[in-house]
């Protein structure tokens, strides 16, 4: 009877003993390589690699420029009023549709002169021509002289005139980015209220190629 209660006394404290070491494996502290802060590496990785965002290229010969927003804000900007007319319902039926119309505030816009960006290629040839690209392909060329804001504008009732006058690439409009419907970069000719053809006005830009 002894050597039994002896037995159950030895068997008891094995499972005792067991029980113990297991609560101790739950209960101990989680590894700091845990889900959450795996994540939160991934996260802090992925942050630091991000590559800034290239909206702007300029293309002469084999030379190729990068641009960012920051790159573009980084030069000084101009900002001026401005208003386009409708080409095709000027040119067809006489009609001038002006945007925003004259019984309204013009828009402002803020950006870098074209011609300051093209002054960063050397080896420009004397005259040359300008294409500027949209995203979906559409573009207008202006000449060296156009760029530098030579070039014809209207009044309201239609007739030419030539004020002082700015081409540049927009990144801002009455204050605010440009939304994507226009931007982030889009061609305005600006001044003091001068009204140009629509088809200069190039939105989603994302190219300037020069050529002689």
């Amino acid at each position: 009877m002894a050597d039994t209660n002896k037995i159950l006394t030895i068997f008891l404290a094995v499972i005792i003993c067991v029980a113990a070491v297991v609560l101790l494996y739950v209960n101990l502290p989680k590894d700091g390589t845990s889900e959450d802060n795996a994540d939160e590496n991934d996260n802090t990785n992925n942050n630091e690699t991000v590559e800034p965002v290239i909206l702007l290229k300029v293309i002469y010969n084999n030379t190729q420029n990068k641009y960012t927003l920051e790159d573009l804000e980084n030069f000084s900007s101009t900002t001026g009023t401005a208003r386009y007319m409708k080409a095709s319902l000027f040119f067809s039926s006489g009609t001038i549709m002006i945007i925003p119309p004259m019984n309204e505030t013009a828009n402002e816009y803020t950006g870098v002169k074209i011609s300051t960006i093209i002054e960063n290629i050397e080896n420009l040839p004397e005259r040359y021509n300008v294409t500027i690209s949209a995203r979906d392909g559409y573009g207008a060329t202006l000449n060296n002289t156009e760029i530098n804001g030579n070039m014809v504008t209207y009044t309201d009732d239609g007739n030419e005139t030539n004020p002082d006058l700015s081409v540049i690439l927009a990144y801002k409009q009455n204050g605010e980015y440009l939304s994507e419907d226009d931007g982030p970069l889009m061609v305005a000719i600006v001044g003091d209220e001068p009204i140009s053809l629509s088809n200069i006005w190039v939105s989603n830009v994302v190219l300037i190629e020069i050529t002689a």
